[in-house]
């Protein structure tokens, strides 16, 4: 007696390709992202009919197909998916010459008399890349911050005015500056405005260079 579930079994286990993969959207209309960050492309692969090869052509395509398949290292993952299905549209030609166009008739006839038991396989390959997700730089590195512009400050457009009076005369104090710029404008505090005179302001008395004399013995002496 025949059981059910042993031939549904195989489907069962197979399961579906939204079980294996987390589908996130499509790029286009081959290339797809998983909700991990995987990168996956989907391919159609007709079949031969091996029927009509010889050996050496069978081989030589085995050979190819391997030769691909190494191309794959253990970041990708491989999955195969077979569509089976009868009752398909045989593709044919019509000729001018009725007995050719005859013959060929009679053979698409036989052939969809058969349809029930004629089947078209086709296979999808589902390749999915997987490492970006093993880069520790992407796993351990904290999120970075958004870029923050920088603030604007009140004494921006003073900025000029105050250097113009510090090349003038560098010995200038804040409290002058500010004195000078209120009629003009600036509505700032006396410590935004220190801060930046600091930063402009050259020494006033400059260090004095001293040269250090190391005479021979007996050349010079001192008398207190």
């Amino acid at each position: 007696m025949l059981r059910l579930d042993r031939l549904s079994k195989d489907f069962r286990d197979a399961g579906a390709l939204n079980q294996q993969i987390n589908l996130y959207g499509f790029i286009d209309d081959h290339t797809f992202l998983t909700k991990t960050g995987d990168v996956g492309v989907l391919l159609e692969v007709q079949g031969l009919d091996y029927e009509s090869l010889d050996s050496g052509s069978v081989d030589t395509y085995t050979k190819r197909l391997e030769s691909a398949m190494r191309l794959f290292d253990d970041r990708c993952r491989l999955y195969q998916y077979l569509f089976k299905r009868n009752r398909q549209t045989i593709p044919h030609e019509t000729y001018e010459n009725a007995v050719v166009n005859a013959a060929i008739q009679t053979r698409i006839g036989y052939l969809e008399s058969q349809a029930d038991h004629l089947y078209s396989l086709t296979i999808y390959y589902a390749i999915l890349f997987e490492g970006f997700r093993y880069h520790r730089k992407y796993l351990h590195s904290p999120v970075q911050a958004p870029a923050r512009r920088p603030r604007s400050s009140k004494l921006d457009p003073f900025k000029l005015a105050v250097a113009g009076l510090l090349e003038q005369d560098p010995s200038t104090s804040a409290v002058v500056i500010l004195r000078r710029l209120r009629p003009v404008g600036y509505e700032g505090g006396i410590t935004l405005l220190r801060a930046y005179v600091s930063q402009l302001r050259t020494p006033v008395h400059p260090r004095r260079a001293f040269v250090r004399m190391e005479p021979a013995p007996g050349e010079r002496f001192e008398i207190d």
